[in-house]
């Protein structure tokens, strides 16, 4: 059987699921096949101890990134894991583990995995609240995302390289991010991480990071003083 990164859904989406990939991995100590649509997700499992690339599908399709919980009643890391196995699992979400960038720092992430302006507006972090940011931090900032990412933050950093920005948020000494993919890699890494809250449906995409801090849009500015 193998397990399907889909294609309509992003990087978050399949963070999400790999507590299941991980509890299927024990149950049979053999790494788990994974079908990747997208290189951007792929690139963040090249080194993965729980999984096994293929590049076609391989036996039965057991299920994908796309087991969200449409009726946000409450997380889909939750949600997925009772409809493949029927419980919860005690594993964390995952990504490889690379070697982090030295040195103190923080990381900024304006992520949008889709360019549709819906999609967009409903989490993009303005260049108001990146300037405060920017004003208050005692240590150096770094921006990390896609290429088109890049537009979208004021920050210089690292855009367009996956494994890169894996390295990055590994050596942060804090992430501070829209609700984006980069949003549940800083989350599966355990960082310490502010999420700055806009229109996107919660509770179904929270990360599940005892570390972080949620900021509503109404408090983003007493929230940013706070964190930093």
């Amino acid at each position: 059987m193998y397990i399907e990164d889909h294609i309509g859904f992003g990087l978050g989406n399949f963070v999400s699921i790999t507590p299941i990939i991980r509890e299927l991995y024990e149950q049979s100590n053999q790494k788990v096949n994974v079908l990747f649509t997208k290189a951007y997700v792929k690139e963040c499992y090249l080194d993965s101890p729980y999984i096994n690339i293929i590049s076609s599908p391989k036996g039965k399709r057991l299920f994908g990134s796309e087991l969200i919980n449409r009726r946000n009643t409450y997380e889909d890391i939750y949600y997925a894991q009772e409809q493949v196995l029927q419980k919860r699992v005690e594993w964390h979400p995952f990504v490889d583990e690379v070697e982090p960038i030295k040195g103190e720092y923080g990381v900024f992430i304006n992520g949008s995995g889709n360019e549709r302006e819906d999609y967009v507006n409903q989490k993009t972090i303005s260049f108001e609240y990146q300037n405060q940011i920017k004003e208050l931090s005692k240590i150096p900032i770094v921006g990390i995302g896609s290429d088109k990412d890049k537009s979208r933050n004021i920050f210089e950093g690292c855009y367009g390289d996956v494994r890169e920005c894996l390295r990055y948020i590994k050596g942060a000494k804090w992430v501070i991010s829209n609700v984006t993919g980069f949003y549940h890699v800083a989350g599966a890494y355990q960082k310490s991480q502010l999420v700055l809250w806009k229109d996107c449906l919660r509770p179904r995409n929270l990360n599940i990071n005892q570390n972080q801090v949620i900021s509503n849009k109404d408090n983003w500015t007493s929230d940013i003083i706070s964190f930093l």
